[in-house]
């Protein structure tokens, strides 16, 4: 799934992020791809086009704004000139505020259901704003990261499906999978997998069964995984 949180460009808008995250079957999620700058629309486009062409995803979602509406007209344009049609749908906020919508990726971290592909870019970028969250000074990556909660759905196990890998899960959507997908990460991958941070007040846990919670500055969070992965 590829979300997509535009902005406007100039010196007081906010960062526009994209963000690509896969989900397996257990509805443990993959962060795999990140960009966050300032772009103008045209660069946003062709980021879209560009993330689509290497990855395919299952979804493209756009979070339209009163100060985004163009940019879906001219997306579609984009893709009429190009002869290509994205899998693409605008969606807007829910009635929950951002700080409830990026706190709902707490559980993901208590319960070890969150992994980092280390060749994903910008991975510091997404750390920082999850350990500062909400008083950083970007949230710009968490916020499209936390929005593709509410719209991704795991693939069904026992259903043939072209997937994707990333390391040992498999997600939805691009390599061809048995029915019957073999979960190697399992709830717990092996402790040779995971690569876990000390970073000053943020002290994650490794363990295979450890879920001691620390309250950080950020997001409550057991730990995470940075993992190599591939398509």
């Amino acid at each position: 799934y590829l979300m997509v949180d535009p902005s406007f460009a100039g010196p007081e808008s906010d960062f526009a992020a994209l963000v690509l995250v896969g989900m397996n079957h257990m509805r443990q999620v993959y962060v795999r791809h990140i960009l966050r700058k300032k772009m103008t629309y045209a660069e946003i486009i062709d980021g879209i086009f560009d993330l689509n062409h290497k990855y395919k995803p299952k979804g493209i979602y756009v979070k339209i704004v009163s100060s985004a509406k163009a940019l879906m007209y001219e997306i579609n344009n984009e893709q009429k000139r190009r002869g290509y049609w994205l899998p693409i749908r605008e969606i807007r906020d829910n009635k929950n505020s951002k700080e409830e919508r990026v706190r709902g990726l707490s559980p993901l971290y208590q319960f070890h259901n969150a992994f980092h592909i280390k060749q994903c870019p910008q991975l510091d970028d997404l750390e920082y704003e999850l350990l500062h969250f909400p008083k950083g000074k970007h949230d710009d990556i968490i916020d499209a990261y936390a929005s593709i909660l509410e719209v991704a759905n795991p693939p069904n196990p026992h259903q043939k499906t072209e997937a994707k890998t990333f390391g040992s899960g498999v997600l939805a959507g691009g390599v061809k999978t048995s029915p019957k997908p073999r979960n190697v990460l399992g709830p717990h991958p092996p402790e040779d997998l995971p690569l876990f941070l000390d970073r000053g007040a943020a002290r994650f846990k490794s363990g295979r069964n450890n879920h001691h919670t620390e309250n950080v500055r950020g997001i409550k969070m057991a730990g995470y995984r940075r993992i190599f992965g591939h398509f």
